[in-house]
């Protein structure tokens, strides 16, 4: 990820020019910085996160929206990872618009790992905004998601099965159930 941020500048000049590969290449870049690391020591500062998630919305959707009507799916992580990055900064109600429109996204097709990723967020976000019982479902949703992937690469960062059932029992244990969240 080092090498990514310190070369950021190149593809936002190449997409400023507007030649061919500069805009896909920004996203990539960008979202390459915002996905988790798996050894990621230390925390990235949300100013930093929601400006580079600002970004790569606004590349993917300008790849979206263009003649070719492509990247769908850098689209929806991109708006995915938007809603962590408001998550993080405490903006919940955005953070869930975003979450709602990246679900509404036409062409999408995210692998299995980035769809349990986006259940895990969606959780998050439901939970903070006190809608529990929705918020409840969803990480049901999101622990059976998790239980049939098998992550590959970099997105093994996205989460994991185990961490899916612990954020299941945090939204049991914020509605009072805390027998069903300790059984958990």
């Amino acid at each position: 990820m080092g090498a990514v941020r310190i070369l950021l500048p190149v593809p936002r000049t190449l997409a400023r020019a507007h030649v061919g590969l500069g805009g896909p290449l920004l996203g990539a870049a960008l979202l390459r910085c915002l996905t988790p690391g798996l050894f990621l020591i230390w925390q990235r500062p949300p100013e930093r996160l929601l400006a580079w998630s600002e970004e790569a919305v606004a590349v993917y959707r300008t790849l979206h929206e263009g003649p070719r009507r492509r990247s769908g799916d850098g689209l929806t992580l991109a708006l995915v990872l938007y809603a962590n990055a408001l998550y993080v900064a405490g903006r919940y109600e955005e953070a869930l618009a975003a979450s709602d429109e990246s679900r509404a996204v036409v062409g999408a097709r995210m692998s299995p790992t980035r769809s349990a990723y986006a259940l895990r967020v969606r959780t998050l976000l439901l939970t903070e905004t006190g809608r529990l019982d929705e918020a409840l479902t969803v990480a049901r949703q999101c622990v059976a998601a998790y239980r049939d992937t098998e992550p590959r690469g970099r997105e093994r960062s996205l989460g994991s099965y185990a961490d899916a059932l612990r954020i299941q029992a945090w939204v049991l244990d914020r509605m009072g159930r805390v027998h069903e969240s300790v059984n958990l």
